[in-house]
């Protein structure tokens, strides 16, 4: 289990090393960031019509009344089978730091949203990404657990979905014109620092909870 915390925990530091730089260059050296620019007008292109419908309708789902339904859905699930680590964990990853570490992060980075045509309204500011943070700490969450699934072929399902979820809802912040790439790459990797430095104390009273509940030994979902 030490070996295990220790990779966990080299990942989440070298991952929270990046954003630092990351938002280091961002608050004093934005001009090295010599990619934001040409990828945005790559994935925005001419803003076709089916793309900028299909962009609106998927950013939506990392809206804060809608990740918030979503949460509380994933909660009664997880009380409901008895998993209250489980449900703790996530409760905390999108309180804790979905909420007040990416605001936090917000008014201490103060970097405004780009200067081109925003196609959904935001009032923020854009440095880390709240969707792009909030879509991997839910995403992230929910593939973490189903490492506990027994069927391997439905969980690599679950888990590329949930992939492809949080990549597509960051694509959709920078189609929509109200996120630089940076500002995704900064919430992807805040996110995923704090989902690798908690998952070692989630495992151990996980472990714990099961231990106590005769029911749940070697049960495996």
């Amino acid at each position: 289990m030490d070996k295990t915390k220790q990779k966990y925990f080299s990942l989440a530091s070298t991952l929270a090393l990046i954003f630092v730089f990351l938002g280091y260059v961002v608050k004093f050296y934005p001009t090295w960031l010599f990619f934001d620019a040409p990828l945005q007008n790559f994935i925005r292109g001419d803003l076709p019509n089916g793309a900028t419908t299909f962009f609106k309708w998927i950013t939506q789902f990392a809206n804060p009344v809608p990740i918030s339904i979503l949460t509380g859905a994933v909660l009664l699930l997880l009380l409901s089978q008895k998993e209250k680590i489980a449900a703790l964990w996530l409760f905390l990853n999108m309180i804790l730091a979905g909420g007040v570490l990416n605001y936090l992060m917000k008014l201490v980075y103060s970097r405004q949203r780009p200067s081109l045509e925003h196609l959904v309204t935001e009032n923020s500011f854009s440095f880390p990404s709240g969707h792009a943070m909030s879509s991997m700490l839910f995403f992230g969450t929910i593939i973490f657990l189903l490492f506990q699934m027994k069927n391997k072929n439905l969980r690599y399902l679950l888990q590329g979905l949930g992939v492809l979820c949080l990549i597509l809802i960051g694509l959709s912040r920078i189609y929509l014109g109200v996120h630089y790439v940076s500002d995704i790459l900064g919430g992807w990797l805040l996110g995923a620092t704090w989902l690798l430095a908690t998952y070692p104390y989630y495992q151990k009273y996980a472990f714990i909870e099961r231990f106590k509940d005769p029911l749940k030994r070697g049960r495996k979902k």
